[in-house]
């Protein structure tokens, strides 16, 4: 069951192929892997992708693929929103379901 949370989440929007496919492909999985890991860490603590940004220093559009991928397959709920000082806007936190 863990293993399908971190499959099927690079999206391949630059159409690349062969070697350099698997590469991404990997890179996706191992993301997500990561990402979920910090989240069963920290079971009970609210993150927003920018606080997952700065622990794991990935590409902020690197975390929110992967947090969505993680919240649209179960793993994690959306609960609620939280101001960003560095971005001037309000973003989802989510918590391991």
């Amino acid at each position: 069951m863990t293993q399908d949370l971190f499959n099927q989440s690079f999206f391949n929007t630059t159409s690349e192929n062969g070697a350099e496919l698997k590469k991404q492909i990997k890179k996706a999985s191992v993301q997500n892997e990561v990402i979920y890991k910090i989240f069963q860490n920290y079971a009970e603590t609210n993150f927003t992708c920018s606080d997952i940004e700065k622990m794991t220093r990935y590409l902020i559009t690197s975390v929110r693929r992967a947090v969505t991928c993680l919240h649209d397959k179960g793993a994690l709920v959306r609960t609620g929103k939280r101001w960003n000082q560095n971005t001037q806007a309000n973003e989802f936190t989510y918590k391991l379901k």
